[in-house]
């Protein structure tokens, strides 16, 4: 084997590495699109679009459709405990008044607002929509002591 082909395997090795990075990022809820892969890893569009179609990961593009045909063998893998996990993080920073809006959740922990989102109606949790608005309704479970009704 010669120097080009160590580098070739090389190369083609990290690629591998990346595109299960992708992945898992993806089952992960992380990535939803390619947009927020790309804003994620730094990588081009052109990059993870390869690698979405190269490891069968169905990303959303720009026009909401998948780049790969969504199969029961690559549809999202969601692992239930770090969902879970997620939702409970999601939880305790809104109570303690870490990040009470969408967007504020969103940037503090590197998750796209379509994932917060998710996770604040799953969870009961009444995030602050972009509109101002609670994303779910308030009710007697779901009002922390400091919510201002009156504004």
């Amino acid at each position: 084997m010669g120097k080009f082909d160590n580098l070739a395997a090389a190369s083609n090795e990290h690629r591998n590495q990346n595109i299960m990075l992708l992945r898992q990022g993806f089952n992960d809820e992380k990535y939803n699109t390619l947009e927020d892969a790309v804003n994620a890893t730094g990588f081009t569009l052109k990059t993870v679009t390869s690698w979405a179609k190269d490891g069968n990961i169905p990303l959303l593009d720009n026009n909401g459709a998948t780049v790969v045909t969504v199969t029961s063998e690559n549809s999202r893998q969601i692992n239930a405990k770090n969902r879970t996990k997620h939702i409970n993080d999601l939880c305790a920073i809104y109570y303690d008044q870490q990040a009470t809006t969408v967007s504020a959740y969103a940037a503090k922990m590197g998750y796209p607002e379509s994932t917060v989102t998710n996770w604040a109606r799953l969870g009961d949790v009444p995030l602050i929509s972009s509109n101002g608005n609670p994303i779910v309704p308030l009710n007697d479970t779901n009002t922390p002591s400091w919510y201002d009704t009156e504004f």
